[in-house]
């Protein structure tokens, strides 16, 4: 019967979906979470530049750089605490690919409203510095929760690193 024949690859498609569905929806937490942070950190640091004669202030996007690897950073960790994300390193890229995948796609329907509604400074130059920070931003936002792995402990019942000899 062709029931029994299909069971295995049935069970590997099904394995396949919860897995997706997972990685998706910690993405998701993940994205909106750097998402608002940085929404916030951008209003907190651009809304304080008006005066240019302030020492205080800031008039060049790297000041927000740290602020939004260490939000992401944070976000991060409290993702892998939260919800027990495996130490699998495909696992934790297929989390940060995705929650990129949804960035890049807020960030650009951002920018185009933004362009469409006349609000775009695009011309005025020194944008090139924006780029690169968001560029910078977004490597990290990527790639900090497989980074983690490698500042975390090991697991209960995780073969240890190094393999260690017993003398006779």
């Amino acid at each position: 019967m062709i029931l029994f024949e299909t069971t295995e690859s049935v069970i590997d498609i099904l394995w396949d979906v919860a897995l997706a569905f997972f990685v998706t929806r910690l993405a998701v937490i993940y994205f909106f979470l750097n998402f608002l942070s940085a929404l916030a950190l951008s209003y907190l640091v651009y809304s304080a530049q008006t005066p240019v004669t302030h020492l205080v202030t800031s008039q060049n996007p790297e000041v927000l750089l740290p602020f939004l690897l260490g939000s992401a950073a944070l976000w991060a960790r409290i993702l892998v605490v939260r919800y027990d994300v495996p130490r699998s390193g495909p696992f934790r890229l297929g989390i940060g690919a995705v929650a990129l995948g949804f960035m890049v796609l807020v960030e650009g329907l951002v920018a185009w409203v933004v362009y469409e509604e006349g609000w775009w400074s695009g011309g005025k130059g020194g944008q090139e510095r924006v780029w690169i920070v968001v560029g910078v931003w977004l490597a990290w936002y990527t790639l900090v929760p497989f980074v983690m792995m490698f500042f975390e402990g090991r697991e209960e019942g995780e073969a240890p690193t190094t393999e260690v000899r017993e003398k006779n």
